[in-house]
């Protein structure tokens, strides 16, 4: 009798049902709170999409309300759009937002709490709500002020090349011509001086941009009239791509020198008493604002180590700043809510390509940099933000400005962004 007994107690049969059952349960627990975690997730990005709003409701009043009553709209709008809300399909209260209206900076930051959300699984582990929280804020800044916000990219005016195919009579790069200053083989860059002439019959008054030199065949001097609206590479696409742009477009990346390839120079610090000031981040600083110091001719300035893909962040921003313009080809005109004081309308630096750039060096050792002067200034529309993989950046010529950028108040328009 005794050996039967203990063979039963010995018995495994039974043992892996058990086991799976165990098992079973604690997965089930991660399931259950993987929904929920799930849930949680989706109802920050509601609670975020609701403080986006509400933030950008509020600075809105900064913009149609006068001075004195600009806060207190601020506020209503605020709330208003927050309460129009929901998260978890359960409308937003009052209590579940909170407002920071900053008046100076016409600024206003919007959180969203919604706390105890209900749960499904969780609360067999003892989790009967959920908590979540988003902050936004958005501000009115001033849009425009195109007479300073010189971007930190200086390209290369444009020469008569004497290698230009004829064919297409707009003497700038296309199809297979490679362009490079190259003085010995007849090339010649003279720069505009500020004098255009729409007749075939007149003076090409320099080779510059916003001359007419390009202009001067008959037959094509109706077509980008000194230069207006003709398309620019400020930054090519990948290697290899020289002279490619269509219908007369000025660009390619082979050579730097190229009329309408960038070249990133380091742009001064009003903080600094206007040193100049140097580093990548500064050089996505100086493409969202506008440097308030004086740029002017004949000055050594210093050229930045970088490409398209260290920028392409800061370009994003500044298109998406005025997404909705457009350039139209058939009127040859820009299309923006904000006309001509749209954030994508700013200043470039032109470089003489007889001069080009020197290297730079301390106790006769090169830095790596280059020293870089100007001796005019253009008014582009960036037509594009960069997309992979190519990276390249378009813009339109909007002819040559008078004097030198500076720090003289421009446009007070103001335009709606996100800031936090």
């Amino acid at each position: 009798m005794l050996p039967k007994a203990r063979n039963r107690f010995l018995d495994e049969k039974g043992s892996a049902l058990v086991l799976t059952a165990v098992v079973m349960v604690g997965l089930l627990a991660m399931a259950s709170l993987a929904v929920d975690i799930g849930m949680a997730i989706t109802a920050r990005s509601e609670a975020q999409r609701v403080a986006d709003s509400c933030a950008l409701a509020g600075a809105s009043g900064f913009i149609d309300a006068d001075e004195v009553a600009a806060a207190a709209e601020a506020s209503d709008r605020a709330y208003e759009y927050a309460l129009k809300n929901v998260v978890r399909n359960v409308g937003v209260d009052s209590s579940q937002v909170t407002l920071q209206i900053l008046a100076d900076s016409a600024k206003v930051r919007c959180w969203i709490s919604a706390r105890g959300l209900p749960t499904w699984f969780a609360t067999f582990l003892g989790i009967d709500g959920l908590d979540v929280q988003a902050m936004a804020a958005a501000e009115a800044s001033d849009a425009g002020r195109t007479d300073r916000c010189v971007l930190p990219m200086a390209i290369a005016d444009i020469w008569g090349d004497a290698d230009d195919d004829w064919d297409i009579p707009d003497r700038i790069p296309n199809g297979e011509e490679f362009w490079e200053y190259e003085p010995e083989e007849g090339d010649t860059y003279d720069i505009f001086d500020g004098v255009n002439c729409n007749e075939p019959s007149c003076a090409y008054n320099g080779t510059g941009f916003g001359s007419n030199y390009r202009n001067s065949k008959e037959g094509w001097n109706e077509l980008y009239a000194a230069d207006f609206g003709r398309r620019l590479w400020i930054k090519g696409g990948a290697p290899g791509r020289a002279g490619q742009g269509s219908g007369g477009d000025a660009g390619g990346q082979d050579v730097m020198t190229l009329p309408g390839n960038f070249k990133l120079w380091a742009m001064p610090d009003i903080s600094q008493t206007c040193e100049i000031r140097t580093g990548g981040s500064w050089v996505e600083t100086n493409i969202l604002t506008c440097n308030e110091c004086p740029i002017t001719v004949g000055t050594d300035y210093l050229t930045e180590p970088g490409n398209t893909v260290s920028i392409k962040d800061a370009m994003d921003q500044l298109y998406n700043e005025d997404p909705l313009a457009e350039w139209n080809t058939d009127t040859n005109t820009l299309q923006s809510i904000y006309g001509e004081d749209s954030p994508r309308v700013r200043y470039v630096p032109l470089w003489d390509p007889v001069e080009g750039v020197r290297e730079e060096q301390i106790d006769g050792r090169a830095t790596g940099r280059f020293i870089v002067q100007f001796n005019n200034f253009a008014k582009i529309f960036i037509e594009n933000a960069p997309t992979p993989p190519e990276m390249a950046i378009y813009a339109r010529f909007m002819g040559i400005i008078s004097g030198e950028p500076g720090p003289d108040t421009g446009s007070l328009i103001k335009y709606l962004r996100l800031v936090e």
